[in-house]
Protein backbone atom coordinates (compact mmCIF):
# COMPACT_ATOMS: atom_id res chain seq x y z
CA UNK A 1 0.00 0.00 0.00
CA UNK A 2 1.27 3.10 -1.02
CA UNK A 3 1.10 6.14 1.59
CA UNK A 4 0.72 9.66 -0.46
CA UNK A 5 0.78 12.87 0.78
CA UNK A 6 -1.69 13.61 -2.18
CA UNK A 7 -3.88 11.22 -1.03
CA UNK A 8 -3.51 12.40 2.67
CA UNK A 9 -4.16 16.05 1.37
CA UNK A 10 -7.48 14.91 -0.47
CA UNK A 11 -8.60 13.66 2.93
CA UNK A 12 -8.03 16.68 4.66
CA UNK A 13 -9.92 18.48 2.53
CA UNK A 14 -12.75 16.04 2.07
CA UNK A 15 -13.09 16.95 5.64
CA UNK A 16 -13.01 13.22 6.85
CA UNK A 17 -13.21 11.62 10.31
CA UNK A 18 -10.09 10.29 10.70
CA UNK A 19 -6.89 9.35 8.59
CA UNK A 20 -5.50 5.74 9.30
CA UNK A 21 -1.94 4.90 8.63
CA UNK A 22 0.42 2.04 8.93
CA UNK A 23 4.04 2.90 11.00
CA UNK A 24 7.11 0.87 11.12
CA UNK A 25 10.53 1.39 12.82
CA UNK A 26 13.79 1.92 10.61
CA UNK A 27 17.46 0.77 11.34
CA UNK A 28 17.88 4.13 12.86
CA UNK A 29 14.67 4.72 14.96
CA UNK A 30 12.27 6.72 12.51
CA UNK A 31 8.98 5.96 12.22
CA UNK A 32 8.15 5.44 8.98
CA UNK A 33 4.67 5.15 7.24
CA UNK A 34 4.89 2.22 5.37
CA UNK A 35 2.04 -0.62 4.74
CA UNK A 36 4.27 -4.08 4.03
CA UNK A 37 7.03 -5.25 6.29
CA UNK A 38 9.74 -5.59 3.47
CA UNK A 39 11.19 -3.22 0.47
CA UNK A 40 10.65 -5.38 -2.49
CA UNK A 41 11.98 -5.50 -6.00
CA UNK A 42 8.35 -5.64 -7.31
CA UNK A 43 7.43 -2.38 -5.70
CA UNK A 44 10.41 -0.44 -5.30
CA UNK A 45 12.88 0.70 -7.85
CA UNK A 46 16.51 2.62 -7.02
CA UNK A 47 17.11 6.42 -8.37
CA UNK A 48 17.97 4.86 -11.83
CA UNK A 49 14.67 2.96 -12.14
CA UNK A 50 15.61 -0.35 -11.49
CA UNK A 51 14.40 -2.75 -8.73
CA UNK A 52 15.84 -2.98 -5.60
CA UNK A 53 18.38 -6.46 -5.92
CA UNK A 54 16.55 -8.30 -2.91
CA UNK A 55 13.73 -8.02 -0.59
CA UNK A 56 14.39 -6.05 3.11
CA UNK A 57 12.77 -5.74 6.37
CA UNK A 58 12.15 -1.93 6.74
CA UNK A 59 13.65 -2.20 10.23
CA UNK A 60 17.37 -3.23 8.62
CA UNK A 61 17.37 0.14 6.26
CA UNK A 62 18.02 3.78 7.75
CA UNK A 63 15.15 5.94 6.74
CA UNK A 64 17.62 7.54 4.18
CA UNK A 65 17.96 4.90 2.48
CA UNK A 66 14.81 4.31 2.35
CA UNK A 67 13.97 7.45 1.18
CA UNK A 68 16.17 7.35 -1.69
CA UNK A 69 14.05 4.66 -3.47
CA UNK A 70 10.56 5.45 -5.33
CA UNK A 71 7.62 3.56 -4.91
CA UNK A 72 7.18 1.70 -8.27
CA UNK A 73 3.83 -0.10 -9.59
CA UNK A 74 5.30 -3.32 -11.24
CA UNK A 75 5.29 -2.91 -14.68
CA UNK A 76 3.62 -6.48 -14.94
CA UNK A 77 0.50 -5.20 -13.31
CA UNK A 78 -1.04 -3.21 -16.30
CA UNK A 79 -4.60 -2.12 -14.66
CA UNK A 80 -2.80 -0.27 -12.01
CA UNK A 81 -2.54 3.40 -12.60
CA UNK A 82 1.10 4.64 -12.47
CA UNK A 83 2.10 6.82 -9.23
CA UNK A 84 2.76 10.61 -8.81
CA UNK A 85 6.09 12.36 -8.15
CA UNK A 86 4.57 12.62 -4.53
CA UNK A 87 3.67 9.18 -4.50
CA UNK A 88 7.06 7.51 -4.88
CA UNK A 89 8.48 8.58 -1.73
CA UNK A 90 7.83 6.78 1.69
CA UNK A 91 7.26 9.07 4.21
CA UNK A 92 8.22 9.70 7.90
CA UNK A 93 5.39 9.96 10.66
CA UNK A 94 6.69 13.25 11.56
CA UNK A 95 6.77 14.69 7.79
CA UNK A 96 2.60 13.58 7.92
CA UNK A 97 2.29 15.29 10.75
CA UNK A 98 3.68 18.27 9.64
CA UNK A 99 1.65 17.86 6.49
CA UNK A 100 -1.40 17.23 8.03
CA UNK A 101 -1.23 20.36 10.44
CA UNK A 102 -0.66 22.43 7.10
CA UNK A 103 -3.79 21.02 5.57
CA UNK A 104 -6.36 21.57 8.21
CA UNK A 105 -5.08 24.98 8.93
CA UNK A 106 -5.99 25.49 4.88
CA UNK A 107 -8.79 23.67 5.40
CA UNK A 108 -10.30 24.46 8.95
CA UNK A 109 -10.31 21.17 10.42
CA UNK A 110 -9.03 19.38 13.14
CA UNK A 111 -8.18 15.41 11.51
CA UNK A 112 -8.16 12.62 14.09
CA UNK A 113 -4.54 10.63 12.87
CA UNK A 114 -5.28 6.74 13.92
CA UNK A 115 -2.18 5.20 13.85
CA UNK A 116 -1.52 0.98 13.37
CA UNK A 117 1.48 -0.25 15.12
CA UNK A 118 3.37 -2.42 13.16
CA UNK A 119 4.99 -5.25 14.51
CA UNK A 120 7.10 -7.81 13.39
CA UNK A 121 9.21 -9.53 15.98
CA UNK A 122 6.55 -11.78 16.42
CA UNK A 123 8.50 -14.10 13.62
CA UNK A 124 11.74 -12.04 13.73
CA UNK A 125 13.41 -11.85 16.46
CA UNK A 126 15.53 -8.97 15.69
CA UNK A 127 12.40 -6.59 14.86
CA UNK A 128 12.30 -3.95 17.46
CA UNK A 129 10.68 -4.92 20.28
CA UNK A 130 6.94 -3.30 21.35
CA UNK A 131 8.18 -1.29 23.76
CA UNK A 132 10.66 0.17 21.85
CA UNK A 133 7.75 0.94 18.89
CA UNK A 134 5.56 2.43 20.90
CA UNK A 135 8.11 4.68 22.70
CA UNK A 136 9.01 5.93 19.35
CA UNK A 137 6.11 6.61 18.00
CA UNK A 138 4.87 8.11 21.09
CA UNK A 139 7.33 10.59 21.14
CA UNK A 140 6.53 11.41 17.53
CA UNK A 141 3.23 12.58 18.44
CA UNK A 142 4.54 14.35 21.05
CA UNK A 143 7.17 16.53 19.48
CA UNK A 144 5.11 17.21 16.27
CA UNK A 145 1.02 16.42 16.84
CA UNK A 146 -1.69 16.63 19.25
CA UNK A 147 -2.22 13.48 21.69
CA UNK A 148 -5.63 14.70 21.64
CA UNK A 149 -6.19 13.99 18.14
CA UNK A 150 -4.59 10.59 17.91
CA UNK A 151 -5.67 6.80 18.05
CA UNK A 152 -3.49 3.81 18.22
CA UNK A 153 -4.81 0.79 16.48
CA UNK A 154 -2.63 -2.92 16.37
CA UNK A 155 -3.50 -6.31 15.96
CA UNK A 156 -0.57 -7.20 18.44
CA UNK A 157 -1.42 -7.27 21.87
CA UNK A 158 1.66 -6.38 23.29
CA UNK A 159 1.66 -3.20 21.11
CA UNK A 160 -1.54 -1.81 22.99
CA UNK A 161 -0.49 -2.84 26.44
CA UNK A 162 2.80 -1.27 25.97
CA UNK A 163 0.56 2.11 24.91
CA UNK A 164 -1.86 1.18 28.04
CA UNK A 165 1.59 1.30 30.18
CA UNK A 166 3.16 4.40 28.50
CA UNK A 167 -0.08 6.50 27.93
CA UNK A 168 -3.27 5.34 29.55
CA UNK A 169 -5.45 7.90 28.76
CA UNK A 170 -4.25 7.32 24.79
CA UNK A 171 -7.72 5.81 22.90
CA UNK A 172 -7.09 2.65 21.28
CA UNK A 173 -8.61 0.80 18.21
CA UNK A 174 -8.57 -3.37 18.80
CA UNK A 175 -7.89 -5.29 15.59
CA UNK A 176 -8.49 -8.81 15.47
CA UNK A 177 -8.37 -11.69 12.79
CA UNK A 178 -9.51 -14.67 13.47
CA UNK A 179 -9.19 -13.98 17.32
CA UNK A 180 -10.17 -16.43 19.93
CA UNK A 181 -10.08 -13.47 22.69
CA UNK A 182 -13.85 -12.86 23.27
CA UNK A 183 -15.13 -8.71 23.52
CA UNK A 184 -15.31 -9.02 27.15
CA UNK A 185 -11.44 -9.73 27.77
CA UNK A 186 -10.56 -7.30 25.21
CA UNK A 187 -12.56 -4.31 26.89
CA UNK A 188 -11.20 -5.47 30.72
CA UNK A 189 -7.86 -5.26 28.98
CA UNK A 190 -7.78 -2.43 26.98
CA UNK A 191 -10.61 -0.10 27.45
CA UNK A 192 -10.58 0.42 23.94
CA UNK A 193 -12.88 3.09 21.71
CA UNK A 194 -12.69 0.73 18.83
CA UNK A 195 -13.06 -3.21 18.31
CA UNK A 196 -12.19 -3.69 13.82
CA UNK A 197 -12.37 -6.92 13.40
CA UNK A 198 -12.04 -8.64 10.64
CA UNK A 199 -15.12 -9.85 8.90
CA UNK A 200 -14.37 -13.36 9.64
CA UNK A 201 -14.47 -12.25 13.61
CA UNK A 202 -17.68 -9.96 12.48
CA UNK A 203 -21.06 -11.34 14.56
CA UNK A 204 -24.59 -9.57 15.31
CA UNK A 205 -23.65 -10.94 18.33
CA UNK A 206 -20.24 -9.66 19.02
CA UNK A 207 -21.72 -6.16 17.64
CA UNK A 208 -23.95 -5.74 20.44
CA UNK A 209 -21.84 -6.91 23.09
CA UNK A 210 -19.33 -4.62 22.30
CA UNK A 211 -22.28 -1.88 21.93
CA UNK A 212 -22.85 -3.41 25.43
CA UNK A 213 -19.30 -1.92 26.82
CA UNK A 214 -19.38 0.76 24.91
CA UNK A 215 -17.20 -0.05 22.05
CA UNK A 216 -17.58 1.32 18.48
CA UNK A 217 -17.71 -1.09 15.82
CA UNK A 218 -15.23 -0.68 12.42
CA UNK A 219 -16.65 -2.89 10.21
CA UNK A 220 -14.24 -3.73 7.78
CA UNK A 221 -16.85 -5.96 5.08
CA UNK A 222 -20.68 -6.09 5.49
CA UNK A 223 -20.62 -9.67 5.56
CA UNK A 224 -22.29 -10.93 8.68
CA UNK A 225 -22.34 -14.44 10.54
CA UNK A 226 -25.35 -14.60 12.87
CA UNK A 227 -23.58 -16.44 15.51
Amino acid sequence: DVCSSDLFRRAVELKVDSIELDVQLTRDGQVAVYHDFEITPEWCRDKLGNPVAASLPLWEMDLESLQSLEIRVDRRLANKRPLSEAEKKIPSLAEVFQAIKKWDSEFSTSTLMDIEIKREDLIEKKAPSARVMVSQVISEIREHWDMKKTRIRSFDFSVLDEVRNQVPELPLAVLTYQSRVSISEIYQRFKPEVWAPHYRDLSLEKMAQAKDVGMAVDRKSTRLNSS
